[in-house]
């Protein structure tokens, strides 16, 4: 079994962006990876706390990635948020995280539950790109 390719790079569209009443941020991004590294599909959910200047906490995330066909095998892993940040750009509207996530499944790869996921993402109005990578480091 293969580990999880990284650096996964990613683009894809905003499926959901919501600001609700009690001043968060939730964002939905579907994606996919660049076809050399197989066809993963890429789901990522993220909110926060609007309204403070600079890079702010994120409060909640998870991430999933699927693959149907990696060595002849399908693929998959679902993590959840560990730590990270967001940081809107006022002038263009974009937004920047930085996340850790903690896989806590996985089939079809030797990544074993507890390892780490780093994610960098750069958000535009309707698009986003990024990568995610494997670490070990805690």
């Amino acid at each position: 079994m293969p580990h999880f390719p990284t650096p996964l790079r990613i683009s894809g569209e905003i499926t959901e962006r919501a600001e609700l009443l009690n001043g968060a941020m939730q964002l939905a991004l579907d994606g996919e990876s660049d076809p050399d590294a197989g066809e993963w599909i890429i789901e990522v959910a993220l909110s926060w706390r609007l309204g403070r200047a600079g890079a702010v906490a994120l409060d909640e995330g998870d991430c999933s990635a699927d693959c149907e066909d990696l060595a002849g095998a399908s693929a998959e892993l679902v993590a959840v948020l560990e730590q990270g940040t967001a940081e809107l750009d006022p002038d263009t509207g974009r937004v920047e995280i930085e996340a850790t996530f903690t896989i806590e499944g996985v089939t079809g790869l030797e990544d074993e539950p507890g390892t780490m996921l780093r994610a960098r993402f750069e958000i535009g109005a309707e698009t986003w790109t990024g990568e995610l990578r494997r670490s070990v480091e805690p």
